[in-house]
């Protein structure tokens, strides 16, 4: 049987006025374009029927539970994902059969192709008590002038809390949702596309 997830978004998006505060140090990453940045947790998660102590925060909007240089993810790139109908789209991730295991365990806060021009900056905060992950002032690829700020909460209960303050996407598709085993199960995924 599966878990519940309570995915919860917002559009308003602050530090001060969160009602899921957050406590905990603040780490800064460099991540380029099509990467991502290994995150340990302080607590487990329980997500998709697994229970993890890390995470991976990619550039590109999305923070997975399974190490992407296993998947052979690519980064994620470089739009989101239309699940509905994988075998109907022309991104490369799913055209191509090694890369579609990086769909897998997934929550996708804004996964679409970002990239940090200079101006932006991806962290973390967290504690036992729970992880946020940011995208702030992150550019639409291509389009350095079209800036995003969002977050991905995850906590011990399984809750998850993405918030959006701004976004500006205008040439590429988006996904916000979640994933669980998507080679296994091409039904297990909640998504906005």
């Amino acid at each position: 049987m599966a878990g519940l997830v309570l995915l919860v978004c917002s559009s308003s998006f602050s530090k001060a006025d969160d009602p899921v505060a957050m406590t905990g140090p603040i780490t800064e990453y460099t991540i380029s374009d099509d990467s991502w940045v290994h995150v340990p947790l302080d607590f487990t998660f329980p997500f998709q029927n697994g229970f993890y102590t890390s995470a991976y925060m990619f550039s590109n909007g999305v923070v997975g539970f399974i190490d992407p240089a296993a998947q052979q993810t690519y980064g994620l790139c470089c739009d989101g994902q239309n699940m509905l109908d994988p075998t109907n789209t022309t991104n490369y991730i799913y055209n191509n059969a090694t890369r579609a295991p990086g769909l897998n365990f997934n929550i996708f806060g804004l996964h679409t192709d970002l990239k940090n021009y200079g101006s932006g900056r991806f962290y973390t905060q967290g504690d036992s008590s729970g992880m946020r992950f940011f995208w702030e002032n992150i550019s639409e690829y291509g389009r350095p002038a079209n800036l995003n700020t969002f977050d991905v909460g995850i906590y011990p209960s399984g809750n998850i809390h993405i918030h959006h303050e701004l976004i500006n996407i205008t040439h590429h598709d988006v996904t916000v949702g979640i994933s669980g085993n998507f080679t296994d199960d091409v039904a297990n995924y909640t998504h906005f596309f």
